[in-house]
């Protein structure tokens, strides 16, 4: 029987087919991908995997390179096997490259239907395709996944013959998005993002500020940060008291782990919330009583075994992060090129919806591959917090030219800037949780990205009636201008003086406290639950109306204004301190 093998390293023979038909509809354009025929991503069945049998057919490749958590690989077939007709028990799915990134298609894709299109008529399309209606696409509407079915289609195929209908808002092929998730480097030792004392040969005082910041702030319950990754080790000691309920969007919850099976989602995860002042490992960034709700964002193929992530995986996850979730930060530590309608569109319903309508503060790692421009999957990033890492000097994270490289131990890569960076934070050597109930350093935007995440929860610990935009603007405005970097006035960037490899600078966790510790205005509102109501100044109430049985509470120092139409019902009760 023919089987599948493993190779250690991968050797890509350049095979570029431009052909017409390889592209998809983003917004009503054609995105173009660039396919390498004899390019393949294999999955063969977890049992080719298991028996160890797979190495005695290594003739049949030039090469393959395994993706991590999966039994998936990318491989280039040799030139003599034109078919993988002959591979028992192996799938194979088409590879294409997008700005050198690899993506793959299974087999189905996610459609929208227009306004005013009915459901009956999408039936009567998959019937004449072949196309099978799997499911609708959850916390959203009149979306569907929808499956090739018997039409012998591929879905990136399928998708624009849908599209090209004119019955969908969109019609997007479901990508494998490889390896999105980014770390590198683990094992080092010291927290030196939070507070820099010249360690390890850093420049003393490149850090984030955060102690003063916890000084204002003290231990806040309130404010909720959603993961976005592969998971979280549930029982680790240092994390296991700051999460709440988390989510899985398609992988099962066991075994102490929420996913997690290499590590991503529990250095992240530490960075933002590993409980600080008890007596054991580190301390994260937002408040010592903070709040992480994880969300796995896994698709599994149970038949093959296969595990990553699609579009419609990430969509899912964050819609679930502000709708069931209540998350008031999403911190998003994957990256990827493609741009799709579906997750767009899912990261504008937070930015919009989230929060009671004040808006989700999103934030994305800005990617690693030393080049300028972000890997964001978004078409315009003017509504999230894009971030980009620096090391212990203050310097963007794998450039660092001293020799040793004492400041910034990144090997490989580098922190991605450009036009649509907003910030810089700790990103190199940043000692963090790992599973197995340790800790490691670890390298990337990835663990930047939660740095500022936490400074977000920080914000809204001290001011939960902030816009999303106001936050976005306050971390941006007071971020420190970094020695080592010239700062300028720059077009489409109004929140002060930038910089294209490093943004704004440095976040500041203390001066964005201090900023957002401003005049409390509650406007518009029926309380009809129990509130405390915080402020650094005065609060000030409008048009708002306590309902019978309900406790306000205030705490301020400044003064309590009671406004015009201010009401409180029979049997409310009012405390201040």
């Amino acid at each position: 029987m023919k089987r599948f093998v493993s190779i250690a390293s991968l050797m890509v023979v350049s095979v570029v087919v431009c052909a017409q038909d390889n592209y998809y509809y983003f917004h009503g354009e054609k995105v173009y991908l660039e396919e390498r025929p004899m390019h393949k991503l294999f999955v063969p069945q977890a049992d080719v995997v298991a028996n160890g049998e797979a190495s005695e057919y290594a003739q049949w490749f030039d090469s393959v390179q395994p993706l991590k958590g999966s039994n998936a690989w990318v491989g280039v077939i040799r030139q003599s096997y034109k078919s993988v007709a002959d591979f028992d028990e192996v799938e194979t799915y088409p590879l294409y490259y997008y700005k050198g990134e690899p993506v793959s298609v299974i087999k189905k894709f996610t459609v929208r239907l227009k306004e005013g299109v009915s459901y009956q008529e999408l039936e009567t399309l998959a019937d004449t395709y072949g196309a099978e209606i799997l499911s609708p696409a959850p916390y959203t509407e009149n979306q569907y996944y929808i499956g090739v079915g018997s039409s012998g289609k591929n879905s990136l195929d399928l998708a624009n013959r849908f599209y090209e209908t004119g019955l969908f808002e969109f019609s997007e092929p479901q990508f494998w998005i490889l390896d999105a998730m980014q770390t590198s480097d683990p094992y080092w030792d010291k927290q030196w993002g939070l507070s820099n004392t010249g360690q390890e040969g850093g420049t003393a005082g490149i850090d984030i500020n955060v102690e003063e910041a916890w000084t204002v702030v003290g231990n806040d319950a309130t404010v909720r940060v959603a993961v976005i990754d592969e998971g979280v080790e549930l029982n680790h000691p240092d994390l296991e008291n700051t999460l709440v309920q988390g989510y899985s969007v398609s992988c099962g919850v066991g075994g102490g782990t929420l996913g997690d099976d290499y590590n991503h989602g529990t250095l992240c995860t530490g960075v933002i919330a590993a409980m600080a002042d008890n007596g054991i490992g580190i301390a994260g960034v937002a408040s010592h009583d903070s709040r992480v709700v994880p969300i796995c964002a896994y698709y599994c193929d149970m038949h093959s075994g296969m595990i990553g992530y699609t579009p419609a995986t990430l969509a899912t996850a964050i819609r679930l992060a502000y709708r069931s979730g209540g998350a008031d930060v999403i911190s998003n530590s994957w990256t990827s090129n493609m741009h799709i309608a579906d997750v767009e569109n899912a990261i504008n319903e937070a930015v919009i919806n989230g929060r009671g309508g004040k808006g989700c503060v999103v934030v994305f790692a800005a990617g690693n591959e030393n080049q300028s421009q972000v890997t964001v999957p978004l078409s315009n990033t003017e509504k999230v917090i894009v971030v980009g890492a620096v090391d212990r000097c203050g310097i963007r994270g794998g450039t660092s030219s001293n020799s040793p490289r004492t400041c910034d131990p990144w090997n490989s890569g580098g922190s991605n800037y450009g036009s649509e960076l907003d910030v810089v934070a700790p990103g190199s050597a940043v000692y963090t949780t790992t599973t197995g109930g340790g800790y490691a350093l670890a390298n990337g935007t990835s663990l930047a990205c939660p740095h500022v995440s936490g400074i977000a929860a920080l914000v809204l610990s001290v001011n939960p009636y902030l816009t999303q935009q106001e936050v976005h603007d306050i971390i941006e405005r007071t971020a420190t201008k970094l020695p080592t970097y010239s700062f300028g006035s720059v077009s489409g960037h109004s929140n002060g003086t930038w910089n294209n490899e490093v943004g704004y600078g440095m976040v500041n966790a203390y001066a964005a406290v201090q900023a957002a510790c401003q005049d409390v205005k509650v406007r518009n509102e029926t309380i009809s639950t129990d509130r405390t109501i915080k402020s650094c100044g005065n609060v000030e109430f409008e048009n708002v109306i306590v309902k019978a049985g309900v406790k306000l509470s205030i705490d301020a120092p400044g003064e309590v204004v009671f406004g015009p139409g201010f009401e409180m019902e029979i049997g409310a009760e009012l405390e201040m301190n």
